[in-house]
């Protein structure tokens, strides 16, 4: 498949002998999944790499009866949604479509009350999840995290068909610094895959190199309307220009604030991602993709006309993305 593919196996049909000694069928990527099945055990499979490898083997001093597979291979590339064609559309912003964007998922904790989320991310694997660090700084004692992907109505569940996946741990980029919100960048890592549907999709990351300076892109959540307001039920969206770091560092020289390379800024005029919204994505069609540019960390207000959002830059921090990924077993 095409290079950030994902390939996910299904099989309709799978009836091998009971013994895997005398039937059996391998698979493998070209990372560290290996995979055995007979008898009934059929392989609905996601693999993380763009190569998968399958093997079917038998005892030929045997004779079988009965034996069946029907498998299919499907590539799941990120990025794929559908072009958004107007967005004037969270603070100035309005609702998205329903499964607009499927890499977005909310996540937060949940008691007798229900659930609370309090801070939003994107998919990057079936497994992982790209955040914000701020939005995990819970010390030693951290409390069990509930990701919800496919949403789009939080009060209700009719809607879209959500999937919620427990968070098993999260890994906070090495050089993350709250004071000055450096490096703010984490991944969660899921106790179970999610299954890639219509609704539920990766998003791609943004190569290096590229500023997209005066381009247009996208900030979606869940977040509130105005600074200190109440939060949305569904699913927000805003465009917003992406604007030079020398043009953000002016804008913040009053407060002694200096904006790094690391980060990414953007706004206009009463638009503008708000409180709710941290670790969410901005996202951008590139390529005949959409690409994560940023993950929304911090700002002075929301909307002010002289303070531009301000996002961890994800060009920067790819490298440690896909490593840490990797060494989980996996790949963006």
């Amino acid at each position: 498949a095409a290079e950030g593919a994902e390939l996910e196996v299904s099989c309709k049909k799978f009836k091998l002998s009971t013994s895997c000694d005398q039937e059996v069928l391998f698979m493998a990527d070209d990372a560290d999944y290996e995979g055995t099945y007979c008898n009934n055990d059929k392989p609905d499979k996601l693999t993380e790499k763009n190569m998968m490898f399958m093997t079917y083997a038998r005892d030929q001093k045997k004779k079988y009866k009965g034996s069946k597979i029907m498998c299919s291979i499907k590539a799941v590339e990120c990025g794929a949604a559908k072009i958004n064609t107007g967005a004037d559309r969270i603070v100035g912003g309005s609702e998205t479509k329903v499964g607009e964007y499927p890499w977005m998922v909310t996540f937060g904790i949940e008691d007798e009350d229900g659930f609370f989320f309090f801070c939003g991310g994107s998919i990057i694997t079936t497994t992982h999840i790209l955040t914000a660090a701020h939005c995990v700084e819970f010390g030693n004692n951290p409390p069990t995290l509930i990701v919800i992907a496919g949403e789009h109505d939080q009060s209700t569940t009719s809607e879209s068909e959500t999937q919620r996946m427990i968070v098993d741990s999260f890994t906070i980029h090495p050089d993350y610094n709250s004071a000055e919100s450096e490096s703010d960048v984490a991944i969660l890592t899921l106790t179970q895959p999610l299954k890639f549907t219509k609704g539920v999709q990766p998003v791609c990351l943004a190569p290096a190199d590229e500023l997209h300076v005066g381009e247009t892109a996208i900030v979606t959540g869940w977040g509130t309307t105005s600074s200190g307001g109440s939060v949305s039920d569904v699913l927000l969206e805003v465009a917003v220009t992406v604007q030079s770091n020398a043009e953000c560092t002016d804008a913040y020289s009053d407060y002694g604030f200096e904006i790094p390379d690391t980060m990414v800024c953007a706004a206009d005029k009463g638009k503008d991602s708000c409180q709710g919204d941290s670790g969410g994505p901005m996202v951008l069609f590139d390529g005949g993709v959409w690409q994560e540019i940023g993950i929304v960390s911090w700002g002075i207000g929301c909307a002010e006309p002289e303070f531009p959002g301000v996002y961890a830059r994800v060009s920067k921090f790819v490298d440690w993305i896909v490593s840490t990924v990797e060494a989980q077993n996996g790949s963006c």
